[in-house]
């Protein structure tokens, strides 16, 4: 059963059993944010990443035909601030965080999405003149690459994401609740962790279509909005659902 959340917010989780965890599994170095704002709203939170990042050698093109970057994370967002080029290039990005982070370090972020699914609609409509340069993971290069020709397109692989230790999941329990910020993320889950009748917030329809095939789970609460906010006002629904 997937469930989008209300806007509506609860106040206090006091009534949230005492046995029951909220498994975050971003990245460690991009979940302190969401773990913060949970544990100050009283869940019981436990920070499992399911993934590793590899940074992969790499040369920019250099070039003056590019009318846009792509950067569809934050991982690919660091790789860029880190290289500290092609900073008056316009950027098309996802997610408010990548956003603010690119802002920050001085570069222009044009439009921002909450879903690469929104982010290859737009690009497909713009101009066949457009030209794009996407510093991306190996984990999104081919299915966007495919979506966004006959644009001119060059993708450049920064980084990889490999499983990680999965140990931490030794204490998963029925019941508890999951939050996946992507596909990759709810595929390792269904295939590595040993976990029935347990709940999940996702960030977009498309996790949830993973996360209903794999039947390991209760219900299935999508954010409205794809932000900490929006994971909190999920677990606000599910909360209620279960009262």
């Amino acid at each position: 059963m997937h469930l989008r959340s209300n806007l509506k917010k609860t106040g206090s989780h006091s009534n949230v059993k005492n046995d029951m965890k909220v498994w975050l599994t971003r990245t460690s170095c991009f979940a302190g944010g969401t773990l913060k704002l949970l544990q100050d709203s009283r869940w019981d939170v436990v920070s499992a990443p399911l993934m590793d990042v590899v940074h992969l050698d790499y040369i920019l093109p250099f070039s003056n035909q590019y009318t846009h970057l792509i950067i569809s994370s934050l991982h690919a967002a660091k790789e860029l601030i880190r290289c500290g080029a092609l900073r008056n290039v316009p950027i098309i990005s996802v997610g408010n965080k990548t956003q603010d982070l690119l802002v920050r370090h001085g570069f222009c972020v044009e439009r921002v999405f909450d879903c690469v699914d929104h982010m290859v609609a737009y690009i497909c409509s713009m101009s066949s003149r457009s030209c794009f340069l996407h510093i991306r993971g190996v984990d999104v290069a081919k299915e966007i690459e495919v979506l966004i020709k006959p644009h001119i397109y060059v993708g450049v692989n920064v980084y990889k994401t490999i499983v990680g230790d999965l140990s931490v999941y030794r204490g998963f329990k029925d019941g508890d609740v999951v939050v996946f910020h992507s596909v990759k993320a709810a595929k390792i889950f269904a295939r590595y962790v040993d976990a029935h009748n347990c709940y999940a917030v996702v960030l977009s329809d498309n996790i949830a279509s993973i996360c209903a095939a794999e039947k390991k789970f209760k219900k299935i609460f999508i954010a409205l909005y794809p932000s900490d906010d929006g994971i909190l006002q999920a677990l606000d629904a599910m909360q209620n659902d279960g009262q």
